[in-house]
């Protein structure tokens, strides 16, 4: 038998409970380092003199000269700016400084202008941060104490903006000028959101957060005088930039790679990075781990003492191992990794590695409390295997035929509907021979000329012994009545084996399910076609046409279909043959589909989502649909749900479905995929639906426009709730400054019928499609939609997104479904105001007095509703949106 082989595999730990203590698990390692070096080099093309700045500096900071025939171009390009113009006086000198051999000489007008900034009525700490990064560049003097009380006037306005960019000011005053501003940090940390206990960010996302903390860093490094910001709070905010690391603009990777430097390299708070340096999966227990410890940029924090504090098993709750102490590798150049050994896990599963890093260093911030999750895999082997037809009339078989595990039974089994088939075995760990149970056992009949599979469940005994057995009798609807030859394999999965089993029992078909009698009408031969091929073709071949073939061309219109109209007037897409056929083919490979496949289709045809996305899958692959119409009928589908592989749908079909009392994992297990799309799916359904029925929804986001655009993946365990999933393979996806969602993909639209003007406006110069949504990609690439553009809410100038609000609503326990708005307000401009169904059975007139202190610890205080409204049902459009449009007209005089 194999020796039994351990295998480790380890992730970072990240737990749905919020840390007591936060850490950092990702640093700008290379691959977001070179990202990053595209962006800014890209920017590099552009004739803007902000874009050149952000791409000369940003790669700077990173270590990179421009090339000198192009870092020539720039520089007679910034020669040229206006003196008139401030900003444009800041990036061209900014530009200029970071290039070498670039000798501005004087720009007409530029003394002047930054002059004039301090003597503003109303000045704004942008201008002044620019004036005076302007005049350092110059090397010009200015007056420290006008600049000083200017900038004590601007920061009136105490925006996190605001502050951000007069913290960098006050960082260019003198020393004692700007000591005076460092009461002003306690303010803008104050402003930041707490997000899951590991973020800290402030309104205006990337930019503005990473602002703020370069500054905070700037002016403690001025004045020299630790920043009031506690260590956890630094490391939060630290741990927000890092996760954006993945940033597609040039300003956002600007302002990223200089403010980590600065985190990096300042005089008070660095913070510390634990990351895995070895290969995830280790397959012997005594192989060495390797732990990077290091700065945000990667780089050493110097000597420390790194040690395990404990190693737990997830499940037991069992202690295996206390204060093991990691030995720095000596032969790492960084002076980063340490090793150390995992060899006192035993158990398969899961286990907790917490991580604590001692140094003489007082600057260093986020060493205790780190952790990283472990995997502890066995390889397992299959014994015992026995297979039998008998009559179904007997209480146990007569004949069994054992098979060794990975061989073969070497012969065809009849059976027919007065048959049964046992098949027994044993799942055992290779090392201890002990009988193991496992997350997943089935056995699959896979017909041998349509690829049809069927999948059972085989169930373990007390004795952790297997069995399935099957009543061709009483199975027959599975079979869908056809016959033939079925392969027959035996699947074993679990997340705590390093071998899963896909077995075939034989290499040749092994069981024919077939009719002894003409009577027997269970099952029977399937038409495979109506006619027969070759005289199809002999028919053909005599036929005459009498009508033309014109080609069709890529670009040429298919359809042209009208959005829904949401937020504004319905308007008509021009979908093309290219776009649809490069959608579908797309989705084809994202979703795995296959002949064998059978959708469950409910949805309506005026809409790409049913006319389009769904057949489309079909129709490539030729594979089956059941089209149930002309409207979604949960009682109906249950009964097609056990006959299907694939459900696509919209959240309302799976909120109907979970509330049918017969709705279970029974009726689901021959589904391979449900799907959700054209309406946000809420966290509340999704996790229930998962529980229920053991199946991830698989949620992607697309619009009329252009088809699917994102989607989660495939594999079950891999989708995540609330997230739309990453851009289409072939696609490039963005977020704009503004945070709106931009695309670049062939499933794209050629523009609107009879609508240039629109068609202009909604496409940006370099040809990204402005998708209208609001959205932040991870630094995976998944993206999560906050809300329409529309329907962002300025209350009391901060910007709140409806979605996450949204998702604090839905998620209280009396609550089914929820829709933010924004109403005006005579004293925050907008006013939020949650519409609410709430659960059936629920006092009204006590949730009305709660929910919103119950949202409290959820939400910062801008965001929370000022009124719930409490409503029987939200106003939907046919694909389940639901229209705020009327939402807000009907409650426009709320306040």
């Amino acid at each position: 038998m194999t020796a039994l082989v351990y295998a480790i595999t380890l992730a970072l730990l990240v737990g749905s409970v919020r840390s007591a203590t936060p850490f950092l698990n990702h640093y700008l390692d290379g691959p977001s380092r070179d990202s990053l070096i595209r962006v800014l080099q890209n920017a590099l093309n552009s004739k803007e003199l902000s874009a050149l700045h952000h791409g000369v500096v940003g790669l700077q900071a990173l270590g990179i000269e421009v090339d000198a025939t192009k870092a020539q171009a720039i520089c007679e390009l910034a020669k040229k700016a206006s003196g008139a113009s401030l900003s444009a006086v800041y990036h061209a000198i900014s530009t200029a400084s970071a290039l070498k051999g670039c000798n501005m000489g004087t720009i007409t007008g530029a003394k002047e202008t930054i002059e004039a900034a301090a003597k503003q009525q109303k000045p704004t700490a942008q201008d002044l941060f620019f004036a005076l990064a302007a005049a350092q560049g110059l090397n010009m003097k200015v007056n420290n104490v006008d600049f000083a009380n200017a900038l004590t006037n601007a920061l009136k306005d105490d925006s996190a903006a605001s502050l951000a960019y007069g913290l960098n000011a006050a960082a260019l005053l003198d020393k004692g000028n700007a000591e005076k501003f460092m009461i002003r940090v306690e303010d803008i940390v104050g402003q930041a959101d707490d997000v899951d206990g590991k973020f800290l960010q402030l309104e205006g996302g990337l930019s503005v957060t990473a602002l703020a903390v370069h500054g905070i860093y700037a002016l403690a490094d001025k004045v020299n005088k630790s920043p009031n910001v506690k260590s956890d709070e630094a490391v939060k905010l630290a741990n927000y930039l890092v996760s954006r690391r993945g940033v597609q603009m040039d300003r956002g990777a600007y302002l990223l790679v200089t403010t980590l430097k600065k985190l990096a390299h300042n005089n008070f708070q660095v913070p510390v990075v634990f990351s895995l340096a070895s290969n995830m999966a280790v397959t012997d227990a005594s192989q060495l781990l390797q732990i990077r410890v290091s700065n945000v940029l990667g780089e050493s924090v110097g000597d420390l003492s790194v040690n395990i504090d404990t190693i737990t098993h997830v499940a037991s709750k069992e202690v295996v191992a206390t204060r093991v102490q990691l030995a720095r590798v000596a032969a790492d150049p960084k002076r980063t990794l340490y090793e150390a050994k995992l060899d006192k896990a035993k158990t398969r599963g899961f286990y907790t590695v917490a991580l604590t890093a001692g140094s003489q260093d007082k600057r260093l911030v986020g060493t205790n409390g780190a952790s990283v999750k472990v995997k502890l895999l066995a390889k397992v082997r299959i014994e015992d295997v026995t297979v039998a037809i008998f009559d179904r009339e007997l209480p146990k078989p007569t004949d069994l035929h054992k098979v060794k595990e990975s061989s073969k039974l070497g012969r065809i089994l009849d059976a027919d509907s007065h048959s049964k088939m046992e098949i027994k075995f044993v799942v055992k760990e290779a090392k201890s021979g002990e009988a193991v149970t496992v997350h997943q056992a089935f056995v699959a009949f896979v017909h041998a000329d349509t690829k049809q599979e069927i999948i059972f469940i085989a169930t373990p005994d007390r004795a952790n012994s297997y069995t399935f057995d099957v009543d061709f009798d009483k199975s027959a609807k599975d079979f869908e009545g056809l016959s033939g030859k079925y392969v027959v394999r035996l699947i074993i999965g679990d997340a705590a084996i390093a071998n899963a089993v896909d077995w075939n029992l034989d290499a040749e078909p092994k069981l024919f399910v077939t009719c002894n009698k003409k009577a027997d009408a269970k099952f029977a031969e399937r038409v495979s076609h109506l006619v027969d091929s070759s005289a199809l073709s002999v028919n053909a071949n005599k036929a005459v046409p009498d009508y033309g073939v014109e080609s069709v061309e890529a670009n040429d219109i298919a359809c042209i279909c009208y959005t829904s109209g949401t937020t504004g007037l319905p308007k008509g897409a021009m979908l093309t043959h290219g776009s649809l056929t490069w959608n579908a083919e797309a989705l084809v490979d994202a979703w795995r589909f296959t002949c064998s496949d059978v959708l469950l289709h409910c949805l309506p045809f005026y809409h790409v989502h049913g006319m389009f996305i769904s057949l489309n899958c079909s129709l490539f692959t030729h594979s089956s649909i059941v089209y149930r119409q002309p409207k979604f009928n949960a009682e109906d589908a249950l009964k097609w749900i056990p006959k299907s592989t694939v459900m696509m749908g919209v959240p309302t079909y799976y909120s109907r479905l979970l509330q049918h009392v017969d709705f279970n994992s029974d009726l689901t297990r021959r589904m391979r995929l449900f799907i959700s799309g054209s309406a946000p799916l809420s966290l509340p359904l999704w996790e229930e639906f998962r529980q229920r029925t053991g199946s991830a929804i698989l949620e992607r986001y697309g619009m009329t426009e252009a088809a699917v655009i994102t989607s989660n993946v495939y594999e079950n365990e891999g989708r995540i709730p609330g997230s739309v999933g990453k851009i289409l393979r072939g696609g490039k996806m963005r977020i704009s400054e503004t945070g709106i969602v931009e695309i670049k993909m062939p499933s794209v639209f050629r523009g609107y019928w009879r609508n240039p003007e629109k068609t202009r406006t909604e496409f940006t110069n370099d040809g990204f499609f402005i998708t209208g949504d609001i959205g932040r990609i991870d630094d995976n690439g998944y993206l999560w939609i906050l809300g329409r553009g529309k329907d962002l809410i300025i209350s009391g100038g901060l910007n709140v997104y409806p979605k996450e609000v949204e998702d604090a609503v839905d998620s209280l326990p009396y609550v089914q479904e929820s829709a933010v708005i924004g109403v005006p307000h005579v004293d925050f401009g907008e006013a939020v105001v949650t519409v609410c169904v709430l659960r059936a059975d629920v006092d009204k007139q006590k949730v009305s007095v709660n929910l919103i202190d119950d949202l409290r610890p959820k939400l910062a205080n801008y965001k929370l509703p000022k009124k719930a409204i409490f409503i029987d049902a939200l106003p939907r459009n046919s694909m389940g949106k639901v229209q705020k449009n009327l939402l807000r007209e009907q409650y426009r005089n709320l306040f």
